[in-house]
């Protein structure tokens, strides 16, 4: 994929609170959506920023800290108890760091953390001004949750379910905690879960982290909880939940060939979903999971033409400078007759291929491999991709969102500022996938497990 089109397809989304994006400004064809339903047919409950699994132990710490708070009764905002249990856990990540700085590796990739460190910094309570401005989707809590509800770690409405307490087990013997959500064992586990609840609870009468600088429980926290700490009966618990998959096979599979012992010098290689489904998946693969990776591939294949050409429209006007691009500036590109012979091919082979998986993705390929199935022109072609977005556009929640181009009366087209390509040059042809897969984060998973279990 060329260096200037990270515009154009859906980026691989990074753990920071995001700005709030108010112009439309991702994914203007509209592509995203099915890819991501697709990849809940390889991978269901896991997204792509899932990372670090010891996250999903600190969710079930958090169900069994929390389960006898009377939250409307202690609480003096809007947080909840994992909300509040969150803050917690990743001010100790901080406070842990700034007393031993070889912390800083083992926490790398909490969800919050800089936000966090930010506040510290400034002898800031921890709370709802100084936190994410929405942790139900990018804290930890709201990044792993999916799939700690997909394994049966915490149950929809956030409280211990039976693998959770399972693996709770298990994070016990690892750190010497035995009893610690049974509440039928040693001082020390009894002790931190009472100083751990006591927390919490006061956390929430002040709507911030209330624990002073000097509190015990900030290196507890850190030490039982450091997502690069997980120890060996966690790792291996949680890697037997992801690899069993209950009936999704193709779940449990991916997972599988990825924590096969014989291949984990491989989880060191490759950078992108595609690359990883070439050295993990594609000999392997059973049928069952042949056929999902064959609809990537076709589906993306597809996207690529539109892609490709949408940003020739992005390069040929950002290069026009202050002058509108017609019809004919798109037409005079060689390659836009390349990209149109094509076309027709592409958008059979994805109907086919998606509904070979699933009728239902197929049925939801329909409306765009129907607005460019009879594309054979660049003209028509052109037409088609300026509709295609137009209509994406308007769709976008809550009241639509502006296109990226200016229109004039005669079909001409003025890219806006914040869309051009500065210095631009035409875009070389694309390949691999456009839209994450969340081959990455089981990589990355595998890559937190096997470190944990070797």
């Amino acid at each position: 994929m060329p260096a200037t089109a990270p515009t154009i397809s859906l980026p691989i989304l990074t753990l920071p609170d995001p700005r709030t994006e108010g112009e439309g400004a991702l994914d203007p064809l509209g592509l995203a959506t099915l890819a991501n339903h697709l990849a809940d047919r390889i991978l269901p409950g896991m997204t792509a920023r899932m990372i670090r699994p010891r996250f999903l132990t600190a969710i079930a710490i958090s169900a069994t800290v929390r389960e006898d708070i009377d939250e409307e009764s202690t609480a003096a905002g809007s947080a909840s108890a994992a909300l509040a249990f969150e803050w917690l856990v990743v001010e100790g990540f901080v406070r842990a760091t700034l007393r031993s700085p070889d912390m800083a590796s083992q926490t790398l990739r909490t969800p919050g953390i800089d936000k966090v460190r930010t506040a510290v910094a400034a002898s800031a309570p921890v709370g709802p001004r100084t936190y994410l401005k929405t942790p139900g989707v990018f804290g930890f809590h709201g990044v792993y949750k999916r799939l700690a509800k997909h394994l049966g770690i915490i149950d929809d409405d956030l409280t211990l379910g039976e693998s959770g307490a399972a693996l709770l087990r298990e994070w016990e013997k690892d750190q010497g905690l035995e009893g610690f959500a049974s509440g039928t064992n040693t001082r020390a586990s009894l002790g931190l879960k009472a100083s751990l609840r006591d927390a919490v609870i006061a956390t929430l009468k002040a709507d911030h982290a209330n624990r002073s600088a000097t509190w015990s429980g900030w290196a507890e926290l850190a030490k039982h909880l450091a997502p690069a700490n997980l120890g060996k009966r966690e790792a291996r618990h949680l890697t037997d939940l992801l690899c069993a998959g209950g009936d999704e096979l193709a779940s449990s599979e991916v997972y599988q060939l990825f924590s096969a012992p014989e291949r984990t010098a491989m989880l060191y290689q490759g950078s992108t979903d595609r690359e990883l489904h070439d050295l993990f998946l594609r000999e392997k693969s059973s049928e069952h999971l042949l056929q999902r990776f064959a609809a990537v591939e076709a589906y993306e294949s597809f996207c690529m033409i539109l892609q490709e050409a949408f940003h020739w429209l992005l390069h040929l006007s950002s290069k026009a400078g202050a002058r509108a691009i017609s019809t004919g500036d798109f037409t005079s590109q060689p390659r836009i007759g390349v990209l149109c012979a094509d076309l027709r091919r592409r958008v059979d082979a994805a109907a086919t291929a998606l509904d070979v998986v699933d009728p239902i993705l197929g049925r939801e390929f329909a409306p765009v491999g129907d607005s460019f199935a009879d594309v054979g022109t660049a003209e028509s072609l052109y037409t088609a991709l300026l509709a295609r977005h137009t209509n994406v556009q308007k769709a976008k929640p809550p009241d639509g969102k502006r296109e990226w181009f200016e229109r004039g009366n005669d079909e001409s087209i003025f890219v806006r500022p914040g869309y051009r390509i500065e210095n631009s040059t035409p875009p070389d042809p694309y390949s691999g996938w456009g839209r994450p897969y969340r081959l990455l984060a089981v990589r990355s998973f595998c890559l937190d497990l096997h470190e944990a279990r070797r």
